[in-house]
């Protein structure tokens, strides 16, 4: 048994025990699993903070920190907004991050965003994690995947974007 928290050859160990399971640590220093959580966020040292439902619920909470991504997440419907005050990492750490390419569904950054995948050591794109879409293209009101905007600032360390193999009318563009 090692906490979260506890330091093995000086890296933080994995906590996450299968897709979907997070960490949260309460404030008496307790470790407890929580399942069916989308993403954990985690500290400057890799420590637990604190596992949430959503994507979008653990980006509002974090600011300075990693956000994990637990499980493939689906946010085609609500997309996901970094606000102009936030400053976070996502790590996708293997998993299927789905989008579209409209405004709706799309990642849009005010603030800062930093994605990386762990599953990604050579950042090559050769990592299991990614984001993407099968929204088709060509109805004149697409928009890019992830969209930095007013001010944002979103930086690519390792993982993939995959913005058209997915879609059915990829040959025709």
């Amino acid at each position: 048994n090692v906490s979260p928290e506890k330091k093995v050859d000086g890296k933080a160990p994995s906590f996450v025990i299968s897709a979907g399971i997070g960490v949260t640590k309460d404030a008496a220093g307790n470790f407890t699993a929580v399942p069916n959580m989308a993403a954990q966020i985690v500290d400057e040292n890799g420590g637990s903070v604190k596992a949430y439902a959503t994507l979008q619920e653990a980006v509002n909470a974090a600011n300075g920190q990693t956000v994990i991504l637990l499980a493939d997440t689906d946010i085609t419907s609500d997309g996901l907004t970094i606000a102009a005050s936030k400053s976070i990492t996502l790590d996708l750490s293997g998993h299927s991050l789905k989008a579209a390419n409209t405004n709706a569904g799309n990642i849009k950054v005010l603030g800062t965003l930093t994605l990386t995948d762990s599953t990604d050591t050579a950042k090559d794109g050769t990592g299991r994690g990614k984001v993407y879409t099968d929204t088709p293209y060509g109805n004149g009101k697409d928009k890019v995947l992830i969209a930095a905007i007013d001010g944002g600032t979103f930086i690519m360390e390792s993982g993939l974007i995959d913005a058209a193999s997915f879609t059915t009318d990829n040959a025709k563009k």
